[in-house]
């Protein structure tokens, strides 16, 4: 591989880290992380034209090879070479607040992921036509696919209310496809992880993975809403965000697809009241600063 490299970008590295299929060296001081493609061609078509307006910010560079591509084939597999502009470290609650600024041109055809109704009423439909199929595979599974379905559609029902609102529709800002409470810095600001989405995305995710990873959501939620104002982004959809259970269908994927066992979605079903009361507490948290549309279960809940 380090043959590869000095060929492609005439780079010395005098030690490879290999983990997770992707190689980080470092050279004349700089970071650089060869990262393995695992995102479509056409998707990275947008992505290296959109990481053009990302330069002054902290995402990573876009590592060109010698003959002037940003797709590396090395031993029949695409790379990507990435210059990295943070030391390494675990990404901060300000992190995801400064990123929902990032407002860039919207014509990303295959970068946006703003359809939110589509998007999830297509991944609910299919679980309703794979439920009987999993009944004696997935008994777990079965007999629990009801209650976050239920969330879904409510999530689905709400957000449509919100963008029925001319006012409520947000420009876009750079997203990302998965956001971990935990997750590294070279992850959070690789733009191989980009999406076009609204704001409310990433702060949703954010909150979601910090639940379930057992942190103060509370405390979070309350530095959250000293750092950003309503114009920053739609409280409306960010509870629309939180109410679809991606938490769930996430697991849910990967025990159909033999990846985890079934257990693993024990960890979730124990903490669903929990969860139902953080939506309520930040249901009224929000109802304390701006007008978004009732929630009736969540107001009568006790």
């Amino acid at each position: 591989m380090k043959n590869a490299i000095f060929y492609y970008y005439h780079l010395y590295p005098e030690t490879l880290v290999y983990c997770d299929h992707n190689y980080t060296f470092s050279y004349n001081g700089m970071v650089y992380r060869l990262v393995l493609l695992q995102r479509s061609f056409v998707e990275m078509n947008e992505i290296f034209e959109l990481s053009k307006f990302l330069y002054q910010t902290s995402f990573a560079i876009i590592v060109m090879n010698q003959f002037q591509n940003y797709i590396t084939n090395i031993y029949q597999k695409n790379y990507v070479l990435l210059q990295e502009k943070t030391v390494e470290r675990k990404i901060q609650l300000s992190d995801v607040l400064s990123s929902i600024s990032l407002v860039v041109p919207t014509n990303y055809k295959w970068l946006n992921r703003s359809d939110w109704v589509g998007l999830w009423s297509k991944k609910v439909d299919y679980f309703e036509y794979q439920k009987p199929y999993i009944q004696h595979k997935y008994p777990i599974l079965y007999e629990t696919l009801d209650y976050y379905i239920g969330l879904a559609e409510n999530a689905i029902s709400y957000v449509r209310e919100i963008i029925s609102t001319p006012q409520n529709i947000e420009k876009l800002t750079v997203a990302r496809r998965r956001v971990m409470v935990d997750m590294n810095s070279s992850e959070f600001f690789s733009p191989l992880n980009i999406v076009l989405d609204y704001s409310a995305r990433d702060l949703a995710e954010c909150l979601k993975s910090a639940f379930f990873a057992d942190y103060d959501v509370e405390k979070i939620v309350g530095e959250m809403f000293q750092h950003f104002s309503y114009k920053q982004v739609n409280y409306g959809l960010l509870m629309g965000r939180l109410l679809f259970p991606s938490f769930y269908f996430d697991p849910y994927e990967q025990i159909v697809n033999g990846v985890l066992p079934e257990k693993v979605i024990y960890t979730i079903l124990k903490k669903s009241e929990d969860y139902e009361y953080f939506l309520q507490f930040i249901y009224q948290k929000i109802h304390q600063v701006s007008q978004i549309p009732r929630i009736d279960w969540l107001e009568h809940r006790r």
